[in-house]
């Protein structure tokens, strides 16, 4: 769009144009001299445009008035359709912008929820079956192996009620029978088989991207309440979890820095030597801080605006 002549609300000579997504504004020296001064205005910035006729102190004139952080702009111009068709392209642009902006944040609230609220889950469901293995190492209580398996199928039906990610279906019949005919090598076999796929389920989603949320987290919180859950049972039932601590120590750093990249800095960390509760509680209100992380629209509004 080539420059458009006219004046400021000053009184002072510019022109004004459309430059890809930049208003160029430069106004031009007065009867005696001077240096002209120029001023960017990136579209992105502009928070309203309105434009017609009839204000003073050129009524008889198109005027635009730009609004931007802190500022306002008025330029008026007797070349009133030129002048009118920018007004319209920028206010096309802020329109599409502003819609563009809601339907995003709504995308983001829907999206990070159902996220955090598989990785809540998937760490309920971690809980319950392996807590299944801690009740069936020894001298056995059947109604509290029932009632844990109780808690194992709740969460897993769950997880399949999440109808904007339709994580896979875990089968819990063979688990069933195994607790039905107090089988306890199946019911083990059977858990470690469940949390095998539900690691690998994890493992695969974080191979693919998304805007809203990093899917590196369900591999890592899942790894980690793991390795936490390996050394538990270590201590309770002497088995070995077969991960080293450097192993562990290394998931916990890597799920530290992510989570803080997010949500900022904390004082909360996961450390090996720590209790296993403080760690629990740690990695489930590092979920609820994941799920208030404020919409950032920066880098994905860029890639719509353009396409």
């Amino acid at each position: 769009m080539a420059p458009i002549k006219g004046r400021l609300g000053d009184r002072k000579n510019a022109t004004i144009e459309l430059e890809g997504r930049e208003i160029k504004l430069v106004v031009k020296t007065g009867f005696f001299g001077g240096k002209s001064s120029n001023r960017v205005i990136k579209l992105d910035d502009i928070n309203s445009v309105k434009h017609g006729t009839g204000t003073k102190p050129f009524p008889d004139a198109m005027m635009i008035k730009i609004q931007y952080p802190e500022e306002e702009l008025s330029f008026f111009s007797i070349n009133k359709a030129p002048l009118e068709a920018l007004a319209v392209e920028m206010e096309a642009f802020i329109e599409k912008r502003e819609k563009l902006l809601v339907e995003m944040e709504n995308e983001y609230v829907i999206d990070r929820e159902a996220h955090t609220a598989l990785l809540y889950l998937n760490l309920e469901l971690v809980d319950a079956l392996m807590g299944l293995v801690v009740l069936v190492d020894g001298s056995v209580d059947w109604g509290s192996v029932e009632s844990m398996f109780n808690q194992v199928m709740r969460v897993n039906q769950d997880r399949d009620n999440l109808s904007v990610l339709r994580p896979s279906h875990l089968s819990l019949e063979r688990l069933s029978m195994g607790i039905k005919k107090r089988e306890i090598d199946v019911i083990k076999s059977e858990v470690y088989d469940l949390l095998f796929v539900l690691r690998e389920s994890c493992a695969e989603k974080a191979k693919h991207s998304e805007p809203w949320f990093n899917n590196m987290f369900h591999k890592l919180f899942l790894d980690v309440l793991m390795s936490f859950w390996g050394r538990r049972l270590e201590e309770l039932t002497g088995e070995f979890s077969g991960e080293s601590i450097e192993n562990s120590e290394m998931r916990l750093q890597e799920l530290s820095k992510l989570v803080h990249t997010e949500i900022g800095k904390d004082d909360k960390q996961l450390t090996t030597g720590q209790e296993y509760s403080e760690n629990h509680r740690i990695l489930f209100e590092w979920v609820e801080a994941l799920q208030n992380v404020e919409f950032e629209p920066d880098e994905e509004l860029e890639k719509r605006l353009t396409a």
